[in-house]
C-alpha cells in the first residue's frame, strides 16, 4: 500500500440517535447571586421548558465533520 501524498484528510458522518433524551443541567453560584432571590424558581422554569421540548424528539439528528492534515 503505497502512502498518500494529499497531506489532508476530511470525514463527514451523519446518523441519527433512538430513544427519549435525557435533560439536566447545572446552574452555578454566581449566576444564582444575579438572579437574587427568585433564583430556584426561575432555574425550575426554564428546566421545565427545556425538559418539555427534549422529551417530544424521539429521533435527534447527528453530523459529525473532521479535518485532518498530516506532515
Amino acid at each position: 500500500m503505497r502512502p498518500s501524498r494529499i497531506p489532508w484528510g476530511f470525514v463527514v458522518d451523519a446518523g441519527v440517535y433512538l430513544g427519549k433524551p435525557k435533560t439536566s443541567f447545572d446552574v452555578s453560584d454566581s449566576v444564582r447571586a444575579k438572579l437574587g432571590p427568585d433564583a430556584q424558581q426561575a432555574i425550575d422554569k426554564q428546566y421545565d421548558d427545556i425538559h418539555d421540548k427534549a422529551k417530544k424528539l424521539r429521533v435527534f439528528p447527528s453530523l459529525y465533520v473532521g479535518v485532518s492534515y498530516s506532515f
